[in-house]
């Protein structure tokens, strides 16, 4: 149950252990794993967002995050990984509420019935035929917008049909609403060759073409303590700004991993010496140094959890 955890699966509850703390999950992919501790998992809620609970009872939509060794076989057998989990869950969220990020007509939202199974994506839709952007015609155009649910945000034309889920679907086009913005295909090329107004728009509607991808770290039950504090400054700034991930530098454990990651970025920056004997030496005695240093670290970490 200690086995380090890493990537998150999309799944059902197939059965509460009895000793209270683990769960058998049946995974979309279509095996079972026997004893996934609660930690690691989360429930879909009806807004589409996965979020973690005290307890899970069976049939309940999940994630649930995969060991390293089973996430290894199956990603690779499989071939899950296309697109990420946050991906993932951004699409879970777009269908719970039936509105999406590329505007188009407005969908009628009806609720799920009672005791069914709610259905997950598995890719990113095209972009709708219809060129939204400039709405010829002044269609009833709806997008999804997360800027609708930020405090003292603007939020004409949010909350459309006062019935989803979520507030953040939103009026645009048509009326006195604001024109709707221009999508862009989200997979077709390679990001690094997109122009930065279309990695703008996929980063925030797909969490594609981003700078950094933010997630939790992979080791750590706690999450408000494992978001990595080994990324370098620039990452964390990003992913706090951008995702909410890495705000914090809380424990000991933290500071020094937050320290070591900064003098490694430096000695990276470091011009090498001109001897070559130097330079060998150097070469030679980094990595052990660089081992030491995280072992000292891990070792922190371990003490401050106790």
């Amino acid at each position: 149950l200690d086995r380090p955890r890493t990537r998150y699966l999309f799944g059902f509850i197939d059965k509460a252990n009895p000793d209270g703390t683990t769960y058998a999950v049946k995974y979309d992919q279509g095996f079972v794993e026997s004893d996934v501790p609660g930690w690691a998992i989360k429930k879909i809620q009806d807004d589409g967002v996965g979020r973690s609970q005290l307890e899970y009872i069976e049939g309940d939509r999940v994630e649930a995050r995969l060991t390293l060794k089973d996430a290894k076989l199956h990603l690779k057998v499989n071939q899950i990984g296309a697109i990420g989990i946050l991906t993932r869950e951004m699409l879970a969220m777009y269908e719970a509420n039936s509105c999406w990020p590329a505007p188009e007509m407005c969908r009628q939202y009806v609720a799920p019935k009672a005791n069914t199974t709610p259905t997950t994506p598995q890719e990113i839709p095209p972009l709708p035929i219809y060129q939204s952007w400039r709405n010829p015609y002044k269609l009833q155009m709806c997008f999804y917008d997360p800027e609708c649910s930020k405090p003292g945000a603007d939020t004409t034309g949010c909350n459309v049909g006062n019935n989803r889920p979520s507030k953040n679907c939103r009026y645009c086009g048509f009326d006195n609403y604001p024109r709707c913005k221009r999508p862009y295909h989200c997979q077709i090329g390679s990001p690094h060759r997109w122009p930065e107004v279309q990695r703008d728009w996929c980063c925030k509607a797909y969490n594609i073409g981003c700078k950094y991808l933010c997630r939790w770290g992979k080791w750590w039950p706690d999450e408000s303590r494992g978001w990595g504090p080994w990324w370098s400054p620039a990452k964390r700034d990003w992913c706090c700004k951008h995702r909410n991930i890495g705000c914090e530098k809380n424990t000991e454990a933290s500071n020094l991993m937050f320290k070591f990651e900064e003098v490694k970025e430096q000695l990276h920056r470091h011009v090498p010496p001109k001897s070559p004997r130097l330079q060998r030496a150097i070469s030679t005695m980094a990595p052990t140094a660089s081992v030491t240093l995280g072992v000292v670290i891990a070792m922190v970490s371990l003490a401050t959890l106790a």
